[in-house]
């Protein structure tokens, strides 16, 4: 298209649309490129021949949109028409999108609107809903050109003919699934449109209208932007007929509400209602008034707290604006009838929330009424605000704390000092210290956090925040962080000062022993400790003084305190540590040769000058100071290393480590005899081994001095220290040279003991052969140490496999054990040893060619086959039966004790890797394992380790094979508890748990009981233990009674009736998890009317649930269950032995006299019995209202 394109060429092009010239021109048009442009070819043009052109243009353009709604409607019912149809569309869209581009460049141009041009615009408006949903496009572009003359007022009156389509399409696209904020700020600019669409009744639906802007309303786009506020502004000052619709809408919507959208439409309900009030509307200000009292009332009764957060922030936009009297007479006249009702409420939930508002509000006044009444009516309200203070609600009470100490940081002047002191001694004297509720608590602190905001308060809480001072050692966390915010913003006053409130010497205890609270606290003093007005000397002088009054407290701060003074004053504060100790150092050295020459005297009077200042002010001379120093730069470093390492920080990683690693090397030879060489080792093991070479030898020197009844205290720096300068491979080769020691050790030669040396004997002390004990010591040091087992797994997994070859040697060694006794060291050392091999094992499970589950199965099918097999050391599990003894010619109890201890290490390792997920969920040996090792005399000792094997199984190993639907192996699970409760019934077995361990396993039996209970082809399962448990619980009652006669004679209480052991062990475990409680009373009542309908059965049925009714907190469900089984039994008694009035304040005959009993008649057993329900059915129903 070139230049010379006339205005005659557009006129033919237009009259003869199908040539295509138009849309070309059109599409040159849109070109930055190009060089045609409509604006100048219409330049040409006369107002006749654009007139004339739009004439044209316009029939052309309704012709050809008739022919796609008529199209479209018939392409809909036959297929065959749909390709064509749609093809017309695409090329007559192209015609409509020309037209609409020449009309913008007329409007953009603001040349004449002509005859053709509007009618075109009022038929695309009318018929924007009929084009087909394949032409969003088009809709949109049409909708921009009628927005457009909108805008330019090409029609000083009736812009509803060009725009009331338009209006509710862009309002449905910003409804649509991914609208946009531009569409909303499209909608903002034509919301002056929206009465007058409204009023178009023959044009649009007013309902589906209204429908629409309900939609706005609750739209999440239109609440988070200023433009869709103001578009949910306009929509309620519409109509007042239609404002409880809306409002209605807004309360379905409010329940999901954030607090951010509830603020949102607080300013949209303000805006409403001030602006009918300004416009003098009555019906429109009385329908939004009624609409924000029905607002009060939902913030009353909400039971959520979202909810009644989201309303306070509605209500809040109002309440911000009490300072207009309109406002605050609008605020009086619809909270009074409200607040003084339901702050009255029995209710406490709801007095809490009428609280809430209105403290919100507080002070609440009519400006109509005079002086006098204001005055009358505001003591009555702070009178008001003393009642919800000693409420007996506790959300009430710490509702009321923060409500009146916001509403005393704004309005501190209007509270006479006489009520200031009664709100002061309640909230000081009772409040703090409210043992009922920590909120209350945490309440307060966070109360006087905001009363701290007014300059004018600052007086009266110097005085009152020592007091709250208990609540820094408050046993609820909640509380204690509170607290300290307090402290903290505590610290930002110059009249305060926060060490008057809680001593410092508090701080550092509570920031040791305190995790929760301990970042809070650092925050607190870090400025303390490190000034910005002061630098690297002032620092370390300060910060001595805390490792001298606490050593502990020191570790956490320095833990800390980087991420509050920033990287460059750490890394300033570590240099000038070392670099300090290390002039002190020097400086003694040098004056300890300068104390031998004479011409040197001059040297050492300046270098003990020094010396004597460098101690005087930071206490260098003293070991405790150094190491506290050198602790503190280590663990500043660890905690600065990820920073650190970043890109950015690189430059300073290596000024560190170069100022630190030249002071290191001299520091660590010369305190290598005494008590600081820890501190300075570990500090040295993360320098470059380069730069400190002889860090490791003496290391290596140190472990080489220890034997075996060496703690971890004197090895465990020494390992980390070696892991960490990259010395884990010489680590791991010595220990192998060591264990290799034991085995060439005779077995009949045990290591010899260390003898003292005593003071007037010059014998030597003879050397302990037992480095093979302090080597499977260290190793297992190693492998559970975090750092230290992932440095040594990470780069030498070769080493460790290499380990692995002592296996054979272990398991000769032992099995020669079971023949000839050995000493406890080679025990010690041979189980420490297998020990240590299993976690290898584990540990090596990713690493390739390598099968760490087919280890341990070895190891289990040895110990099968060569510990237990020939030990027999299986015990009867038939009660009438006791253990037969072992026989001298059998294994000694010494070697049954190394077996167990072997067992239950192995069985700690197969349970680990149960719930890694190693084993193979089909597969029960391991299981079938642990049940075997139940069998042996030590089986009770086992009960935790073989209890959580079987949790671990449940979780990773029955849940994965569910779809393949494996009997056999869901099976086991009940085989399994069976098992357990077979060994249960023992005597000896019981006795053998210990008292430890024994509410674990119970928790953790339950716990698998638990895991499966809400699976649907688990629920077999979980049926058949529960009801094998209470079967054996029932029949450990029965069994307990000796004989039934007496009972029926005698008429004791029932309560009095004993459970065995065993019985009281697995009721104990099934009240533990609440669910499986339960489901243990429904099998209770299921067995009782199935089964156990003898009156034996209904008397351990009572047993039980007098036991149950002790547990304290039981919940509603428990206590509705358990009211259903007594229900049950009530029916049952009446089988045998019918109902009759029996007074249950009338003692029963053992407990009433001998002469008494002569001259009254004796309850018979059926009249016993029914006795002791109704004492049954009394306690429950006391229980119940306890809850």
């Amino acid at each position: 298209m070139d230049d010379q394109t006339s205005g005659k060429d557009l006129i033919a092009a237009v009259k003869d649309v199908q040539n295509g010239k138009l849309v070309e021109y059109a599409s040159q048009n849109k070109l930055k490129k190009s060089s045609f442009k409509f604006k100048n070819v219409l330049k040409e043009l006369g107002v006749d021949e654009i007139d004339n052109m739009w004439d044209v243009l316009s029939k052309t353009v309704i012709n050809q949109v008739e022919t796609i709604i008529g199209s479209n409607s018939k392409g809909s019912s036959n297929k065959s028409r749909d390709s064509p149809s749609k093809k017309a569309s695409q090329e007559v869209s192209h015609v409509i999108q020309a037209a609409i581009d020449l009309a913008i460049v007329i409007l953009e141009q603001r040349m004449p609107a002509s005859q053709g041009l509007l009618h075109m615009v009022v038929f695309l408006n009318r018929i924007i809903f009929e084009l087909p949903g394949s032409l969003d496009n088009l809709k949109n572009n049409i909708a921009l050109l009628c927005e457009k003359m909108f805008h330019l007022n090409y029609l000083y009156q009736d812009h509803e003919l060009i725009t009331f389509n338009t209006l509710l399409y862009v309002i449905k696209r910003s409804l649509a699934a991914k609208p946009t904020k531009k569409d909303v700020k499209r909608i903002y600019a034509l919301r002056s449109l929206f009465p007058k669409i409204i009023s178009m009744q023959e044009e649009v639906d007013t309902n589906e209208v209204f429908n629409i802007y309900k939609k706005c309303a609750t739209s999440p786009l239109y609440l988070s932007m200023l433009e869709g506020q103001k578009i949910i502004t306009s929509i309620l000052i519409l109509d007042s007929d239609y404002v409880s619709q809306i409002h209605e809408a807004v309360k379905r919507y409010l329940p999901s509400a954030t607090l951010a959208q509830g603020s949102a439409y607080g300013k949209a309900y303000f805006d409403a209602w001030s602006s009918s009030v300004k416009a003098n509307s009555k019906a429109l200000q009385k329908e939004l008034e009624i609409c924000v009292q029905d607002l009060i009332l939902m913030a009353v009764n909400g039971r959520r707290k979202s909810l009644v957060g989201a309303l306070r922030k509605l209500l809040a936009q109002f309440s911000s604006q009490k300072k207009e009297p309109y406002v605050s007479k609008m605020l009086y006249n619809l909270y009074q009838p409200i607040l003084w009702r339901f702050l009255k409420h029995p209710d406490g939930l709801i007095r809490a929330n009428t609280a809430q508002l209105f403290l919100d509000v507080f002070p609440l006044e009519d400006p109509d009424v005079k002086i006098v009444a204001i005055d009358q009516e505001l003591n009555d309200q702070m009178l008001l605000i003393k009642d919800l203070l000693i409420d007996d609600f506790p959300i009430v009470r710490s509702t009321a704390v923060i409500g009146l100490c916001i509403a005393m940081s704004i309005n501190w002047e209007l509270f006479p000092d006489d009520m200031l002191r009664t709100y002061f001694k309640i909230i000081v004297n009772d409040l703090s210290c409210d043992s009922s509720s920590a909120d209350v608590r945490c309440a307060v602190a966070k109360g006087f956090k905001v009363l701290l905001e007014n300059p004018l308060t600052l007086p009266t809480m110097q005085v009152i925040l020592p007091r709250l001072k208990p609540l820094f050692h408050d046993i609820s966390d909640p509380v204690r962080v509170a607290f300290c915010q307090l402290l903290l913003r505590v610290k930002k006053i110059c009249a305060i000062k926060y060490f008057n409130i809680v001593p410092i010497e508090h701080l550092l205890a509570r920031m040791e022993e305190d995790t929760v609270i301990a970042k809070l606290i650092v925050n607190l003093i870090c400025n303390s400790y490190f000034p910005k007005d002061e630098g690297p000397d002032g620092w370390l002088t300060r910060c001595v003084e805390m490792i001298k009054k606490d050593r502990g407290a020191s570790r956490v701060f320095f833990q800390y305190a980087p991420s509050f003074i920033g990287l460059d004053a750490t890394a300033q504060f570590m240099i000038r540590a070392v670099k300090g100790i290390h002039f002190y150092v020097r400086s003694k050295a040098m004056a300890k040769d300068a104390a031998t020459k004479e011409s040197q005297k001059e040297l050492f009077n300046s270098l003990h000058d020094s010396m004597e200042c460098m101690e005087e002010a930071v206490g260098f001379h003293d070991p405790d100071v150094v190491s506290g120093l050198l602790d503190a730069v280590a663990i500043m470093w660890l905690s600065s290393l990820h920073n650190l390492e970043k890109s950015e920080n690189k430059g300073l990683l290596k000024l560190i480590v170069a100022k630190l690693a030249k002071s290191l090397g001299d520091l660590s030879l010369y305190y290598k005899d005494t008590a600081v060489w820890e501190s300075v080792y570990y500090l040295s093991s993360f320098m470059p081994s380069r730069n400190i070479p002889s860090l490791a030898s003496l290391c290596f020197l140190r472990l080489k001095d220890l034997d075996s009844t060496a703690v971890p205290e004197d090895y465990m720096t020494l390992l980390q220290c070696l892991c960490n300068h990259n010395e884990s491979s010489g680590l791991i080769g010595l220990f192998k040279e060591w264990i290799e020691m034991g085995f060439q050790q005779p077995a009949d030669k045990p290591p010899a003991t260390k003898k003292r040396k005593s003071k007037k004997s010059n014998e030597p002390v003879e050397p302990r052969f037992d480095k093979h004990l302090l080597a499977v010591q260290l190793l297992n040091a190693v492998l559970n140490h975090r750092s230290c087992q992932k440095v040594v797994l990470t780069k030498h997994p070769e080493l460790l496999k290499d380990l692995l070859n002592f296996t054979d040697d272990l398991k000769r060694k032992v099995e020669l054990s079971s023949e000839n006794n050995i000493c406890k060291e080679d025990e010690m050392f041979l189980r420490k040893l297998l020990y240590a091999l299993l976690q290898i094992s584990v540990l090596l499970h990713a690493e390739e060619n390598y099968n760490s589950v087919k280890f341990v199965e070895d190891i289990v099918l040895w110990i099968q086959d060569k510990l237990l097999r020939p030990a027999c050391m299986e015990i009867s599990l038939n009660t009438s039966q006791k253990r037969s003894r072992l026989q001298k010619n059998q294994q000694s109890a010494a070697f049954e004790q190394f077996t167990f201890e072997i067992c239950n290490d192995v069985c700690h390792i197969i349970t680990d890797m149960t719930l890694l997920g190693y084993m193979n969920p089909k597969s029960l040996k391991f299981l079938k394992f642990g049940m075997k090792l139940l069998s042996l005399g030590f089986g009770g000792k086992l009960i935790l380790p073989i209890s959580k094997l079987l949790f671990n199984h449940i979780s990773y190993g029955v849940y994965k094979t569910i779809e393949d639907d494996d009997s056999s192996i869901l099976k086991f699970v009940p085989d399994s508890f069976s098992k357990i409760i077979q060994c249960l019934d023992n005597e000896d077995f019981l006795k053998a748990i210990p008292m430890t361990d024994s509410k674990e396993a119970q928790s953790l039996l339950a716990g698998s009981l638990l895991l499966m209970q809400p699976h649907n082809s688990l629920k077999e399962l979980v049926s058949s233990v529960t009801t094998m448990v209470t079967k054996t619980i029932l029949n450990s009652i029965l069994n307990s009674v000796e004989s039934w006669d007496d009972i029926e004679k005698k008429c004791d209480p029932f309560q009095l009736i004993p459970i065995s052991k065993s019985g009281a062990f697995l009721l104990s475990m099934m009240c533990l998890k609440p669910k499986i409680m339960v489901y243990f009373l429904q099998q209770l009542q299921k067995y009782l009317l199935n089964s156990g309908r003898d009156i034996q059965s209904w008397v351990a049925c009572y047993v039980i649930v007098v036991n149950l009714s002790e547990i304290k907190n039981l919940s509603k469900t428990i206590s509705k269950e358990m009211h259903c089984l007594v229900d049950k039994m009530e029916g049952l008694l009446l089988e045998h032995h019918p109902l009759k009035d029996i007074d249950t304040d009338k003692p029963s005959p053992q407990d009433t006299s001998k002469s008494s009993n002569e001259d009254e008649e004796e309850l018979s057993f059926g009249e016993h019995c029914q006795y002791e329900y109704k004492k049954l059915k009394d306690l429950l129903l006391q229980k119940a209202k306890m809850l």
